[in-house]
């Protein structure tokens, strides 16, 4: 009564039932799944229903999910078009009724090829998501990943239940870029699924147990990247890497500037974030600039009897993103007439007496430093709740640290 795949399923996306038994014959850790063809169900659902709990002998609940020829396709996925059943107990009645739901959702038009897939429940989930291998808009070479670390659910990011988190990844990332190795591990194993199917543009579905075990509840082709341009990984590489050199200049030790480095910040003075948002039009940055951040900002700290600076920007725009720049900030605020040791002491690598900040800031690079509970990269987006994805609508420009 279960459907085969097909003597070599590597390297197939197809329903949702077959790729995740395409995934679990090659080794991946997926619920072990079981589906029948809607033909088998009108024609004999007795037997398919003694055929589950004999397949299945000592589950206690299952998750009823559709499986429909025309879902996850390149064309259109129709994520969440038809119904999916969880918890449904390992009963006669129990999966009768929900199978016969699941049915039901497909409406009149249904293939008699059409499947339902059945898996057992999973227990101990301490995260849940989704990760897209490429921006979903527009193709933008970064991982997408949406989680949910806190609910022990499966389906809150998927059914728009929790509004989550994410982190965007760029690509091109080394191993050694990463301080949280959950995000490690589980980018790790995303890539051996694009390797096993071929393919560079995935939409998975995931759960992490108390074990740390990652499981793939589905794997689907994006089908928006028919509409992404052809030469967007090369444009965003070429600018990630202008941010990198432009921010290893700006982290560098300054003339006139306390402290070895910098960190930057949307908020920590001045708040740019929310005087003009953080992704202002240029015009809103400039103007922000002139009044404030230039030279205002500095001249008058200086005249309040704070130490006098040479001529140093409050504000970067990495990205099109306005960042203040701390160790500027920090120096503005600095006593004349404080002791260099004094002054240099206080601005020591590390700057956790005055920032309570991990020195998760020793790389420079083109990625912001806070710290999500997944994650704690320095060479990643980290974004604590879901907005647009990394900005590819800039040109980059011969800027400067400071003017």
């Amino acid at each position: 009564m279960i459907s085969k795949v097909g003597k070599d399923p590597k390297r197939r996306l197809s329903t949702k039932a077959e790729t995740l038994l395409a995934l679990k014959e090659a080794g991946y850790r997926v619920p072990d799944p079981f589906f029948f063809e809607i033909a088998d169900w009108s024609a004999a659902p007795d037997e398919v229903l003694e055929q589950i709990l004999l397949h299945y002998p000592d589950t206690t609940s299952f998750a009823i999910r559709s499986s429909r020829r025309l879902e996850d396709s390149e064309a259109a996925s129709l994520a969440g078009a038809f119904l999916s059943e969880l918890d449904v107990p390992a009963t006669i009645d129990g999966l009768r009724s929900a199978i016969g739901r699941v049915v039901g959702s497909y409406g009149t038009a249904d293939d008699p090829k059409d499947q339902v897939l059945v898996q057992p429940m999973i227990r101990g989930i301490v995260m849940s998501g989704v990760i897209m291998t490429r921006v979903l808009e527009d193709g933008s070479p970064y991982y997408s990943v949406n989680y949910d670390d806190e609910s022990g659910r499966s389906d809150t990011v998927t059914g728009g239940a929790s509004i989550g988190k994410t982190v965007f990844v760029f690509r091109n990332f080394r191993n050694s870029d990463f301080d949280s190795p959950r995000l490690r591990n589980l980018l790790r194993l995303v890539r051996q699924i694009e390797g096993f199917f071929g393919s560079r543009s995935l939409d998975i579905e995931f759960a992490m147990t108390s074990d740390l075990e990652y499981h793939i509840f589905q794997v689907r082709p994006i089908a928006a990247s028919a509409h992404w341009r052809e030469d967007i990984e090369d444009e965003v590489t070429d600018k990630v890497s202008f941010v990198e050199d432009f921010l290893a200049t700006c982290n560098a030790p300054r003339p006139g500037l306390f402290g070895n480095r910098t960190i930057l910040g949307v908020m920590p003075d001045w708040n740019p974030a929310e005087i003009i948002g953080l992704t202002p039009r240029p015009l809103a940055a400039s103007l922000y600039r002139y009044i404030v951040t230039r030279d205002v900002w500095r001249e008058a700290r200086a005249s309040m009897g704070y130490r006098n600076l040479p001529s140093e920007e409050l504000m970067i725009l990495v990205a099109g993103r306005p960042y203040v720049d701390v160790r500027a900030s920090f120096n503005s605020f600095l006593p004349e007439g404080l002791p260099p040791e004094s002054a240099k002491s206080l601005s020591t690598p590390g700057w956790s007496a005055w920032t309570g900040i991990p020195d998760c800031t020793t790389r420079s690079n083109s990625r912001s430093c806070q710290r999500p509970s997944i994650s704690g990269s320095a060479r990643t987006w980290r974004i604590a709740t879901p907005v647009s994805s990394p900005p590819t609508n800039w040109t980059p420009t011969k800027a400067r640290c400071a003017s």
